[in-house]
């Protein structure tokens, strides 16, 4: 049975405001996160980095199995986190700042990372990676 005092009124109001704030503040979250597929300037390895909190990691014509991890972004930030089962550096995290360039790639600042082959592809740009053809 619904109560229809105005304190539950108001109250009902307050708590549906504060979820549409939260709503719109993990979306705009993401929408400002490096979300899409990326190519490394280095050596053209693939980075996915996925809407979901998730990212894969794949060098050109499949040369190593993918690396799978989760990724989190706060305030211009970047973690990413390889699965504990992934071939290189377990789950050991990597922070990095992260920017756009002005040609579209993304940039990325270490700041704290012990992997060393994470960190040797970061000191690279990615360029966005090109549109995959679509077949019929």
């Amino acid at each position: 049975m619904l109560i229809s005092s105005p304190v539950v009124k108001v109250s009902q109001r307050a708590v549906c405001g504060w979820l549409l704030t939260a709503l719109l503040a993990a979306v705009a979250q993401a929408a400002e996160a490096p979300v899409g597929r990326w190519v490394s300037r280095l050596d053209q390895l693939n980075l996915q980095i996925r809407p979901d909190g998730s990212f894969v990691i794949a060098m050109p014509e499949g040369k190593r199995p993918p690396v799978k991890g989760r990724w989190e972004e706060e305030d211009g930030i970047i973690t990413f986190r390889n699965s504990p089962t992934a071939p290189v550096c377990g789950d050991e995290p990597g922070r990095y700042r992260w920017e756009r360039g002005a040609s579209g790639s993304v940039h990325f600042e270490l700041l704290n990372d012990t992997c060393q082959p994470r960190m040797t592809h970061m000191k690279h740009p990615f360029d966005p990676a090109p549109a995959l053809e679509q077949t019929e």
